[in-house]
């Protein structure tokens, strides 16, 4: 029931009070998610980044792969 009598009340405030309002709540929530927010690992960031060690196959061997994966498939 708080939060209904909160929301009505919002909405009799003038236009320019209530944008203020969002400001300030805008505001406080990056702030608590700044101090909630775990740090991000390095590892994960590079995670698929990085060259695998044998060498990368080719967009026409790919291909060439892929229709030999179909035919084996529906065969």
């Amino acid at each position: 029931m708080m939060l209904d009598s909160l929301v009505l009340e919002i909405r009799q405030l003038p236009l320019l009070t209530r944008l203020a309002l969002v400001e300030i709540i805008a505001e406080s929530v990056r702030q608590e998610l700044a101090q909630v927010s775990e740090p991000v690992m390095a590892d994960s960031l590079t995670r698929g980044m990085l060259r695998p060690e044998e060498r990368i196959p080719s967009d026409e061997e790919l291909q060439d792969d892929y229709i030999n994966y179909l035919i084996q498939k529906y065969k």
